[in-house]
């Protein structure tokens, strides 16, 4: 296969991986015969995106193993963020041999965090997001980023240590953390579903009226390729949940055929 043609094939993926067809993508990048690490780097992303967190974690140690540039702490941040999705997904013991993450970044303090919760450490997952959150405000600070921006940064830290205070029964201080990060309005729209859902968890058949509001906010049709197959499920399981105590039975019968036929293999939890 000719230089050029490899090209070409790089390009057809990276288009297809942008447009979200990320299942396209992958084909295309498996029929690159001599592949470079540019196409390798996209397949492990296109992975990841699919939830094939085995054979992701799988991509990056080889790119690891192989690579000599400038990228090395990007590529360890992605292998700690597959690490913490394959805990979190009960596959943690998947892993042949798991690799020293080293802590140099708040991302891969994050990470490692995330890893820790997905083995119910929730407390030593507590003191690893604390520490991210300063290493972030710091680092951020230190590049002279905005105020706005860092902000931003720190609410995905902040919603992990809030899901952490939920995780052991502390409802009220996760309910706090989760209404002052609503109240600074974040952009981004998937962090946005998972808190207010995490809200309405709390919740329950409380103040109904305001987890209706959140769950719209949680079941929008734009965030179908944002958020992983266990978050979408839990979202419409919880849906379930809040018309079950508005008295729909009706609805939560068609919520729970919708869930059994976009997750028949799934077993649903009650927050993300």
């Amino acid at each position: 296969m000719s230089a050029e043609k490899q090209q070409l094939l790089y390009e057809k993926a990276y288009c297809e991986y942008r447009l979200n067809y990320v299942n396209e993508a992958i084909d295309t990048l498996d029929s690159i015969k001599e592949p470079d690490f540019r196409a390798k780097e996209l397949r492990a992303q296109a992975l990841y995106r699919l939830e094939r967190f085995d054979e992701c974690f799988d991509q990056y140690l080889d790119l690891i193993k192989n690579s000599d540039d400038d990228y090395e702490d990007e590529r360890q941040t992605n292998l700690a963020a597959v690490v913490a999705s394959l805990s979190i997904n009960g596959k943690e013991e998947s892993i042949k041999s798991k690799p020293q993450i080293e802590e140099q970044t708040y991302e891969l303090i994050y990470n490692k965090a995330c890893a820790l919760l997905g083995s119910h450490r929730y407390e030593e997952a507590l003191q690893k997001l604390n520490s991210a959150e300063d290493m972030c405000r710091k680092t951020l600070e230190e590049d002279g980023a905005t105020e706005e921006d860092i902000e931003s940064e720190l609410a995905i830290i902040r919603t992990q240590i809030a899901y952490c205070y939920q995780l052991q029964k502390k409802d009220e201080t996760a309910l706090r953390m989760y209404n002052q990060i609503l109240k600074q309005k974040p952009n981004d729209s998937a962090l946005l579903a998972v808190v207010s859902n995490n809200v309405v968890s709390i919740n329950k058949d409380q103040n109904v009226f305001d987890s209706k509001k959140k769950m719209k906010t949680a079941l929008s049709e734009t965030l179908e390729s944002k958020l992983f197959q266990l978050q979408r499920q839990t979202i419409l399981f919880n849906n379930c949940l809040l018309l079950l105590h508005t008295n729909q039975s009706d609805s939560v019968r068609k919520q729970l055929e919708e869930i059994k036929k976009k997750f028949p293999q799934q077993i649903s939890e009650t927050i993300l």
